[in-house]
């Protein structure tokens, strides 16, 4: 993980803009807010770049899930516990059906390409859509999940049922997000979470549209 922490802020403002272009607002909860029914008032909750995840908290996440909330992470979700020491398997793998079928040796094994969308998932209309991303961890594959995407046969928008809610695993981070809409190229990747969110029932309260 050493590298990833200079770019987190390049994570976490990367969502956060793409969900004020959607017409979105966040808030920010603590782990202590979670674990003790934090999460009750809200449809969605986002985990970015949340490798460490007690079990008090996913256990919290689960039960939210499963009463029909949306989940959704961009890559190495919960696979370390809060001291910072590697679960044999991601603690939230099961909610997202996913399994790693080898451990990441170190190097920069990320799969860069044109990601063709194959199918649509539920009311999130995506089949047909293509962005230019990359994997973050090629060595994933579902299990029991659908995988919306591929580059190169490596699963993305990983999306699964869980309970009465849904969780999504994108396995690309959002970091270049922020950069690409200063110079108009973020609409691809923006109206393909416009159309995840509505998963979770979200849309943007009013859309303004341009002067005719």
């Amino acid at each position: 993980l050493e590298g990833k922490q200079e770019s987190f802020s390049n994570i976490r403002m990367g969502w956060l803009d793409m969900l004020e272009d959607v017409g979105l607002q966040a808030d920010f909860l603590a782990p202590r807010e979670i674990t003790e029914g934090g999460l009750e008032k809200y449809s969605a909750l986002i985990l970015p770049y949340s490798c460490a995840i007690s079990r008090k908290e996913a256990e919290a996440i689960k039960e939210f899930v499963k009463r029909g909330g949306l989940l959704l992470a961009d890559t190495n979700t919960g696979t370390f516990n809060e001291n910072g020491k590697p679960y044999q398997e991601g603690v939230l793998d099961d909610v997202f059906g996913i399994v790693r079928v080898s451990e990441s040796d170190g190097n920069d094994n990320a799969v860069v390409g044109d990601m063709a969308f194959l199918e649509d998932y539920k009311n999130a209309r995506l089949k047909g859509r293509e962005i230019y991303a990359r994997i973050e961890e090629p060595e994933l594959r579902t299990n029991g999940a659908k995988a919306l995407a591929a580059i190169k046969g490596k699963p993305a928008f990983i999306a699964n049922q869980y309970g009465n809610g849904h969780a999504v695993y994108l396995n690309i981070l959002p970091s270049n997000y922020s950069s690409a809409r200063t110079r108009g190229g973020e609409a691809g990747f923006r109206e393909l979470m416009r159309q995840v969110f509505q998963l979770g029932g979200l849309s943007a309260p009013v859309k303004v549209l341009g002067e005719k």
